[in-house]
């Protein structure tokens, strides 16, 4: 979780983040299976974050194609995800 103040809204915080994010891969493991959460257990949290008022999808918040690793099903593989909700609604 981050918390961001709004001055910082004003930058290009949430791009550099994406911008960084989207360098991950399994390739070189600065992704790697998600062992304690199961993709739809992750699935349907994404989806409750993003039934908030106001909840943004910034990046991510998809499975790894399944083609590109050997991760068991029971495990989670998804992409780096950030999804933004105000601090109101929290």
């Amino acid at each position: 979780m981050l918390f961001v103040h709004r001055n910082w809204l004003q930058t290009n915080l949430f791009d550099k983040m994406r911008q960084l994010a989207a360098q991950r891969s399994l390739k070189d493991l600065t992704v790697g299976p998600t062992l304690t959460v199961s993709n739809q257990r992750l699935r349907a949290h994404v989806d409750a974050l993003l039934k908030i008022p106001g909840a943004e999808l910034l990046y991510g918040g998809k499975e790894i194609d399944g083609g590109q690793h050997g991760i068991y099903h029971k495990y989670g593989a998804f992409e780096p995800t950030a999804i933004k909700v105000s601090l109101s609604e929290m």
